[in-house]
């Protein structure tokens, strides 16, 4: 099933209950709502209150075994990037010369994952497994939160199930919401024990003010084995300081950019953060009619170039989008794969405008926009 119909899928279950961009953000989570499904009947682990106990503390003597040195030495670039590395490309990076470049190895390199990182060190004993958290990443409007699952004894999944970490409610209080990006994981040995690493990861952390908390509940697993349920309350510390990486970039000429049946738009500007990038239109035409979101999906270059010459290209796959007919705007989201040095762009194109850090636009031509997914 393409993204467009499982977009079109839930429009039809969900209209008019969920707004545009909250039902996009379902789509992503639609495979999941499947197999849960499949679950309904089946007898559930019965809830325990985790104990919360110092991650370092708990797992001193794991020092040595595969995998933990990144986590209890706090070396995050390897940790992070190891849970994060997708092992092929979605978005395109490629040097000046137009080679493949791995992002990630650039993240790492550029100590990224250290540079965004919010230390947690928090573990948590449950049932059969204990729960660890050791940090998350933050630009301070999206999040990435990792975690280790340690299982008391041999779990019955296969190397290629994942685990769902899900909080009790979609939406954790002031915006704070889960994000649509794609869930990705691993097990692995550590001093005999098998352990899953994986992550969650959230936006509108702008809305919340010193400190974020989370019930956990679950791991849900994608094979349709039983979740493992629990009770944990994560707190998560946000500085003032998270946003401070992140620019915001007006366009005063307001560039025109048309994106096929999804309307014709002036390009007002765009936000741009280590972890992904929000342009904002508005129009003084007529809007199109929100049906065409489900029906619809163009295809146009979104590129970004930087200033060593190389580029990255985000493809069409829009995390998030929402146009508001009564106020004639429209908005849509990418996240990066890999945080990115902000600092270090030096233009973006969407659709026909290229961008530059300043403000300025110049209009490029571009191929016909036309729909990605035909019916």
């Amino acid at each position: 099933m393409t993204l467009k119909e499982e977009y079109t899928r839930l429009f039809e279950k969900s209209a008019p209950r969920m707004s545009d961009d909250e039902l996009f953000e379902a789509v992503l989570s639609s495979r999941k709502e499947d197999i849960m499904k499949n679950n309904e009947n089946q007898p559930k682990k019965r809830v325990r209150k985790a104990v919360v106990i110092p991650l370092v503390a708990a797992f001193a003597a794991a020092v040595s075994a595969v995998g933990a040195v990144a986590v209890y030495s706090h070396n995050v670039n390897n940790e992070y990037a190891k849970v994060l590395d997708k092992q092929g490309y979605v978005q395109e990076y490629k040097d000046k010369d137009g080679s493949d470049v791995d992002q990630n190895v650039q993240a790492v390199k550029n100590e990224l994952y250290e540079m965004l990182n919010i230390e947690l060190n928090k573990s948590f004993e449950c049932d059969g497994f204990t729960l660890e958290f050791p940090g998350a990443v933050c630009d301070g409007k999206n999040m990435i939160i990792f975690f280790n699952a340690v299982f008391d004894e041999e779990p019955n999944y296969s190397s290629t199930d994942r685990l769902f970490l899900n909080a009790k409610d979609y939406y954790y209080g002031d915006g704070v919401r889960k994000d649509g990006r794609s869930t990705l994981g691993a097990f692995e040995k550590r001093d005999g024990k098998t352990v899953y690493s994986g992550y969650t990861s959230l936006a509108g952390i702008e809305n919340c003010s010193e400190s974020l908390m989370i019930n956990f509940t679950e791991l849900n697993p994608s094979s349709g084995h039983d979740d493992l349920r629990f009770d944990v309350n994560l707190e998560i510390p946000l500085a003032n300081d998270l946003a401070k990486y992140n620019k915001t970039v007006d366009t005063p000429s307001a560039p025109h950019v048309g994106l096929g049946n999804w309307g014709d738009w002036d390009l007002r500007g765009f936000e741009v953060t280590p972890l992904g990038i929000e342009f904002n239109m508005a129009s003084e035409k007529e809007t199109p009619d929100s049906e065409v979101l489900k029906k619809f999906w163009p295809k146009f270059p979104t590129i970004i170039t930087f200033k060593d010459g190389s580029t990255l290209n985000l493809g069409n796959d829009f995390l998030y989008f929402n146009m508001d007919r009564a106020e004639r705007t429209f908005w849509m989201k990418a996240d990066f794969d890999y945080p990115i040095i902000v600092d270090d762009i030096q233009s973006v194109q969407f659709a026909n405008a290229v961008i530059d850090m300043d403000g300025g636009a110049t209009i490029v031509d571009i191929p016909e926009v036309v729909e990605k997914y035909p019916v």
